[in-house]
This record gives structure tokens, C-alpha cells and sequence, in this order.
């Protein structure tokens, strides 16, 4: 252990090592460690929960100084050890090649985080981002239908309803169904069904406006 390097809470980006696929271990490690680290003009800063785990620690040293990837693999989680081996065999993949299935995980994420603790809530915003890079990146590439088709499983429906509205080639039919589905939620009770009545209340003249503009398009 007397090689492992110890990394401050502040690097400049001067410092970094690889910094060429920097921004994609910063994106590696969001999968486990939502906003862990703040990306500043000059540098960057490591961001721990109060109870800040070794292991969180353990990311940012890699993600500052890769080359400490064997030192860290024999010391950390199975979780980080896992993440670092993946990526250094490929396996990370950006948001734009999620399946459907990582956004039903991502959305599960997000359902049961406990955001009454820093590290919870960290963690739903995490995949609430990722949620809606994906929603748009589909959107992008012609392939909302693959996301349409979650629309009735039980926590990645509702986040295809909240963000696909605002995609700009979302159809009538689409948003026929997005409506539908968060009137359904705001039937219900708790946290998610108030967010529901409250973003109707806020989207409902949205609507109406993304309606008329899709009829005037078709001329």
C-alpha cells in the first residue's frame, strides 16, 4: 500500500491523469457514485456524502489517477472493483446506449432512493439525469417508441410520460398517452401523485399549444 497515491479534494485539471477519458470515468463513476464529483473551470472537486464511504473515496482517487486502478481493485467494494474492471474492458457504456432495460433500473433507482439522506437523494437525481439524457437521446435518434413501450410498467412509465412531452417530435398519439398516464398518477396518493397534479396543473396549456402547432404542422 505504501504506492497508493493520495489524490486532495481539489485537483486542477492540469493534474489529471488521461484527461482525454476523463469525462468518461466521471460518467462510469455517476452509476454508483451520483455527483461525486463538481466539475470546475480550472479543476475539479471531490463531492463525498457526510458519511463518506472508503469506497467513494477509492472512485475519486481513479478517476483523478487511473494508473491506481490495480492498487484500488485489491482495497475497494465489489461494486467499484466491478465498475473499474467493466470499464477497463469496454463494458461502461455512454447514456445513449442504454437499453430499456437500464431505464427500467435507472427508474427503479429513482422510485425507491431514499431522499431524506444526501447519499439518496444523490443518487435520484443521478438517475432522474440519466432518465432524461436517454428520453432525449431516443428522441434524437427516432426511437421514442421503444420508450413509449415501457408506458405501463409500473415506475418507468411515468418518466417516459413526464419527459417525452417535451421532446420536439413527440406525436399527438404520443402525447395523448404521456397525459393519460400522469392523470393516472394524480389519481393516486403520496409524493408522486401531488408531482402529478401539480405538473398538469403547470403543462396543461403546453399541451394544448403542442397540439395546435402538430395540426398546423401537417399544412
Amino acid at each position: 500500500m505504501s504506492s497508493f497515491q493520495v489524490v486532495p479534494e481539489r485537483v486542477k485539471w492540469t493534474e489529471i491523469e488521461d484527461l482525454n477519458d476523463f469525462d468518461n470515468r466521471v460518467s462510469a463513476i455517476g452509476y454508483i457514485f451520483p455527483d461525486l464529483i463538481d466539475v470546475k473551470k480550472g479543476s475539479v472537486k471531490w463531492r463525498p456524502d457526510n458519511d463518506a464511504s472508503e469506497d467513494q473515496y477509492f472512485a475519486w482517487v481513479w478517476t483523478i489517477c487511473p494508473s491506481q486502478a490495480v492498487n484500488i481493485k485489491n482495497i475497494c467494494g465489489d461494486d467499484l472493483k466491478v465498475l473499474i474492471e467493466e470499464f477497463e474492458s469496454g463494458e461502461v457504456v455512454p447514456t445513449y446506449e442504454l437499453t430499456r432495460d437500464d431505464f427500467i433500473r435507472l427508474s427503479e433507482i429513482a422510485a425507491n432512493a431514499d431522499i431524506s439522506t444526501l447519499s439518496g437523494a444523490r443518487a435520484r437525481h443521478g438517475a432522474v439525469t440519466a432518465l432524461w439524457e436517454m428520453v432525449t437521446l431516443y428522441a434524437d435518434n427516432d426511437r421514442l417508441d421503444e420508450l413509449f413501450a415501457l408506458m405501463d410498467h409500473s415506475t418507468a412509465g411515468a418518466w417516459v410520460a413526464f419527459f417525452a412531452p417535451e421532446q420536439s417530435d413527440v406525436s399527438e398519439s404520443q402525447l395523448a398517452a404521456c397525459r393519460k398516464k400522469i392523470k393516472e398518477i394524480a389519481h393516486g396518493s403520496g409524493i408522486e401523485a401531488k408531482g402529478a397534479r401539480e405538473w398538469l396543473k403547470e403543462n396543461d396549456a403546453y399541451f394544448k399549444q403542442k397540439k395546435w402547432w402538430q395540426f398546423w404542422r401537417k399544412f
